[in-house]
């Protein structure tokens, strides 16, 4: 490539200008451009300046977009300590009761007999009734503990609306369901689950969470997937 050559005006053009060296090369009226690019808007932005400088030439772009991949993180995720600054001070209380729960606990080897451990996922937040911030579940697998349903007073099983308000309460504490609006019906326990979610493995979930509730006798899911 020759000093003052239109290629090398373009080089040094594109240097100035972009900061970017890359190879420029006038090979039979045909200006060559070849190297490595960060993003596809610079390969785009190279092309432009070598139109621009020269007009009525054919631009072969063969400048590649390099990605550098983020570091990988190879520490182990019980080593890195979450920031809780932002969170108020009852669910940082909260957080840390759990973890200090688990402090020393060594994940059972599973077995006979033997129950795994699960770690808590995220907490779920409310309004309390003084219009505080307060834990209102997602700190197990299962959002709460304990399930209850209240038994129809005519033949002691669980009657519909029971059966609807504690699917409800359970798809608004379990982590993985909170963030959705859906709409509850049951008819003779079998219960119906219409609305919109995000995703297929959503729909899922919800199906999940409402069938381990006491008195269910069949889950009808029903929802709409936003995304297909």
């Amino acid at each position: 490539m020759e000093r003052g050559s239109l290629a090398a005006r373009i080089a040094q053009e594109l240097a100035e200008q972009l900061d970017m060296h890359v190879v420029v090369e006038d090979a039979d009226g045909v200006i060559v451009l070849s190297g490595g690019v960060d993003s596809p808007e610079a390969r785009e932005a190279a092309e432009r300046v070598a139109a621009r400088m020269a007009p009525g030439r054919r631009i072969e772009n063969d400048l590649e977009v390099e990605t550098t991949l983020p570091e990988v993180v190879t520490e182990e995720i019980g080593g890195i300590e979450p920031d809780f600054t932002s969170l108020p001070l009852d669910v940082v209380g909260a957080v840390e009761e759990r973890r200090e729960a688990s402090d020393g606990r060594e994940e059972e080897q599973i077995g006979h007999g033997a129950v795994p451990f699960f770690p808590p996922t995220d907490p779920v937040i409310g309004p309390g009734p003084r219009g505080e911030i307060e834990v209102i579940g997602g700190f197990t697998p299962t959002s709460m503990d304990s399930l209850e349903v209240e038994a129809s007073a005519e033949d002691e099983v669980p009657g519909d609306e029971a059966i609807a308000d504690a699917v409800r309460r359970e798809l608004r504490e379990d982590a993985l369901t909170t963030d959705f609006e859906i709409r509850v019906y049951v008819q003779r326990g079998v219960v119906h689950l219409r609305g919109t979610v995000p995703s297929v493995e959503d729909a899922l979930n919800a199906e999940e969470v409402a069938a381990r509730v006491p008195g269910v006798v069949e889950v009808r899911e029903e929802l709409e997937v936003s995304g297909l």
